[in-house]
């Protein structure tokens, strides 16, 4: 594996660049005045770990943080006696994912279980048994840097949410306030989130890059409605989203099943018959007409339905841009794809010119 340095520099793959591949971490903007999420800049907070105190930082944290909380069966190490410990990834195809091993382990290389996860999320807060917020690991001080939201205006999470050191964090509509992180890596998939005055928190893992739908929006959002009341601007998004795709779906399937039915009689009243490309001249109009929707109905599926766009656009392996929409996205898709085989298929279609008349020469 490289080092941390080759890693920083754009050898590892944990760096996503505008083409797909590796790229290297830089100064982009002024410290403090502007802000962008970058797995990189973990990765800087390891190196400095690493230089100061003189240890790994695999070694490091299981003594000074995971240990401490309890975490017993996380390690940011991996060693074959995990092996049958370890959940198998999977890709969108169902096959098993490879085991990655990085070199960037702060920004993705964290072994746990929900329930040792758990703990580090309660940390945040005070425990049922009077435990401080901290517990001991972060003091007071720390925890408030962590918790205190950045300039709103830095961030492009929107009106109702900031970050602050490692959370999201946003204020509901009802006022409730909320921290949480996702995260994405290939096969795996990972949610968490917590309202830190009522004690109350979530940790969503999934081995499956087919999860992204369930981890990030339906069982978040579901969680977020029952325990804080209200849910948060991502999940009402969602929502509109799902109603917009279900409306669009229907009413044009709705129009389809109205011009399929008139094609339909314009065939049986003889108006119309079905040809073959060649039974006619194949002119650039017509030519038109029979790929043209094909086409799109093939982009619309490799675009929204495959990872071939987040490959060319740099975005981050195993997540197909379907898996960011309404599992109801599904249907326009399926409508898209009908319009496009009937539109294709009608094109096939010509019109029968009227038989000219039998003349009668007249009786003289």
């Amino acid at each position: 594996m490289p080092t941390l340095e080759e890693s920083l520099s754009g050898k590892d793959k944990v760096y996503v660049g505008p083409k797909g591949g590796p790229t290297d971490v830089r100064v982009v903007a002024e410290p403090g005045g502007e802000f962008r999420y970058s797995g990189g800049g973990y990765t800087l907070l390891q190196l400095l770990i690493e230089e100061v105190s003189g240890h790994l930082f695999a070694d490091f944290m299981q003594r000074e943080v995971l240990s401490p909380l309890g975490m017993t069966r996380s390690a940011y190490e991996w060693t074959p006696e995990m092996k049958p410990l370890t959940a198998t990834a999977y890709e969108q195809s169902g096959e098993p994912a490879p085991n990655y091993l990085f070199t960037a382990k702060a920004a993705a290389g964290l072994y746990t279980t929900p329930s040792d996860l758990a703990h580090w999320l309660a940390a945040a807060m005070p425990g049922g048994a009077g435990e401080p917020a901290g517990r001991g690991v972060l003091s007071p001080e720390t925890l408030q840097q962590m918790l205190t939201p950045l300039d709103p205006t830095l961030t492009t999470w929107g009106p109702d949410s900031s970050y602050g050191l490692g959370y999201l964090i946003t204020t509901l509509r009802n006022g409730t306030r909320m921290i949480s992180h996702g995260g994405d890596n290939q096969g795996w998939k990972a949610q968490v989130a917590a309202l830190p005055e009522k004690g109350e928190g979530i940790v969503i893992l999934a081995n499956s890059d087919s999860a992204a739908r369930l981890v990030h929006y339906d069982v978040f959002c579901m969680w977020s409605d029952w325990a804080a009341d209200d849910t948060p601007r991502i999940c009402r998004t969602r929502q509109e989203q799902k109603k917009t795709v279900v409306g669009m779906s229907a009413s044009l399937g709705a129009i389809l099943g109205l011009y399929v039915w008139w094609v339909a009689l314009s065939i049986r009243g003889g108006r119309r018959r079905l040809t073959w490309a060649a039974a006619r001249p194949l002119t650039p109009r017509r030519l038109l007409r029979i790929v043209l929707p094909a086409l799109f109905a093939l982009l619309w599926y490799l675009a929204w339905h495959t990872e071939i766009l987040p490959a060319l656009t740099g975005g981050p392996p195993g997540i197909k841009p379907y898996d960011n929409m309404p599992r109801e996205f599904r249907w326009l898709t399926f409508v898209l794809v009908c319009w496009g085989s009937a539109l294709t298929t009608t094109a096939f279609l010509q019109k029968r010119r009227p038989r000219p008349e039998p003349s009668v020469r007249g009786m003289g």
